[in-house]
């Protein structure tokens, strides 16, 4: 993946271009079902996304064992950042920056490399760039936290441009029911696509493993869906328990990108 330096009066002229093309007329929630249609021959999908990642090798490496094709969603600016991206890049596991955003919540740190409503264009352009290319084999992202700031359109445009720029793709997390970040991705010409559960908000099993049929029902009605996990160990057994479910159904573990 090639990156290009900010050209700062260039992304200041485009961003504003882009934020004025009616980034207000956004799809109704219906219409974005409708692009999850399947069409008649293709093959259901999942992805489950790992968030979280990068504070454990241990953890990653216990993702990275299971005999499925899991997405590791990495924080930037970790311990074990680094070194998780380059593991499962050797496992042929798909490797996506997890950016941390502004939450509603002051009192929850992000963590290193947030972006905040508060700050201005450039400086949102140049962290989610830096971020970027500082996760080896990043080919998407997706948020971390980010409530309040996905809720702005100006912000996301600033967050998704260098995503535009480079070709990557965006997974809306979906951590406000109020965001706006999938739909200005879209406004964008970015590949997209947004979480559709959640799947171990509960640590135990039998929870994780009801959210995983979800996810399953979900693919068969729409062709495909999106779930996404944390580095728990409650969350492993899960998920090696349930696998031959999806097998069965014909569904196929998919990395985030072929679900775009």
């Amino acid at each position: 993946m090639r990156f290009h330096p900010i050209n700062r009066r260039n992304f200041l002229i485009t961003s504003g271009i882009l934020l004025g093309r009616s980034l207000f007329s956004f799809c109704l929630p219906g219409l974005a079902l409708g692009i999850n249609k399947p069409t008649k021959f293709s093959r259901k999908k999942v992805a489950i996304i790992v968030d979280d990642l990068g504070y454990s090798l241990k953890k990653g490496r216990e993702f990275s064992e299971i005999p499925a094709n899991l997405t590791f969603s990495i924080l930037p600016g970790l311990p074990h950042s680094k070194d998780i991206a380059k593991e499962a890049a050797i496992k042929n596991r798909e490797v996506i920056l997890h950016q941390p955003m502004e939450p509603h919540d002051p009192s929850f740190d992000p963590g290193p490399g947030a972006i905040y409503k508060r700050y201005t264009h450039e400086q949102i352009y140049e962290i989610l760039l830096r971020n970027l290319l500082s996760i080896p084999h990043a080919t998407g992202i997706n948020n971390h936290m980010g409530s309040k700031f996905t809720e702005s359109k100006e912000s996301m445009v600033a967050a998704l441009y260098p995503v535009k720029e480079n070709r990557t793709f965006f997974i809306d997390s979906r951590t406000s029911p109020n965001s706006v970040a999938f739909y200005v991705a879209k406004r964008l010409n970015i590949s997209a696509a947004y979480c559709n559960v959640f799947l171990d908000e509960v640590k135990e099993k039998d929870a994780i493993i009801k959210k995983l049929k979800f996810l399953k029902r979900y693919a068969l009605k729409y062709g495909k869906g999106i779930g996404i996990a944390h580095p728990y160990h409650v969350t492993i057994q899960a998920i090696r328990e349930f696998l031959p479910e999806f097998s069965v159904a014909g569904i196929k573990i998919a990395p985030a990108s072929q679900l775009l």
